[in-house]
């Protein structure tokens, strides 16, 4: 009996070794698995189209960076004919086409597809999706019924929005405009004050 222990101490902690030594390895496994299926869910829910939405919400937010720039080069001119003016115009046109262009491609090249997924939404996803989980919603978004539901759902969002505009926007509108002259009232004192230092 006493001639069997080392053999089995041996045994447990080359059992042990071999067991530490693939833990990371199946770790990894396991991940890149896991990556897989969250990369199909994606495919499956067309984040491509996200994307590309995402990357035109990002340029029109820059575009007014880009306006408040050309005005400012512009100030300097002064005055200018009708000629002048259309001249400004077309070049405007020019720079902006070219500038959203450019910045496309730079868009694209800081925020490559493959990143946004395995850095931001593979990451959000996880903590509150199971793979389990993200299975089920592959399978939904795969059949008919999901693709309906994508390939509708950009619509569905505009015609909401058509509808809140027409139904709501005008109301608040005016509510926006009454309580911003309330509010211009009430520091107006403060104003003609600094208009009669001046």
């Amino acid at each position: 009996m006493a001639k069997k222990l080392p053999k089995t101490i041996i045994i447990v902690c080359l059992s042990l070794l071999v067991f530490l030594a693939t833990c990371p390895c199946a770790k990894a496994q396991d991940k890149k698995v896991e990556l897989k299926v969250y990369q199909k869910f994606f495919k499956a829910t067309n984040i491509e189209a996200q994307y590309n939405q995402i990357l035109n919400v990002m340029i029109v937010q820059l575009q007014q960076g880009f306006v408040v720039s050309f005005r400012e080069a512009i100030k300097k001119i002064g005055d200018t004919t009708p000629e002048e003016k259309e001249r400004l115009r077309q070049l405007f046109e020019q720079a902006m086409g070219s500038y959203v262009k450019r910045m496309k491609v730079k868009i694209t090249e800081v925020i490559p597809m493959n990143e946004l997924i395995n850095n931001v939404y593979y990451p959000a996803f996880s903590k509150h999706f199971t793979v389990a989980e993200i299975k089920e919603l592959i399978e939904f978004y795969e059949s008919p019924i999901g693709q309906k539901f994508i390939s509708t759902t950009p619509t569905v969002m505009q015609e909401t929005g058509t509808i809140m505009n027409e139904k709501y926007a005008p109301q608040l509108q005016k509510i926006g405009i009454k309580l911003a002259a309330e509010e211009i009232e009430k520091i107006k004192p403060e104003i003609e004050k600094l208009q009669k230092k001046n």
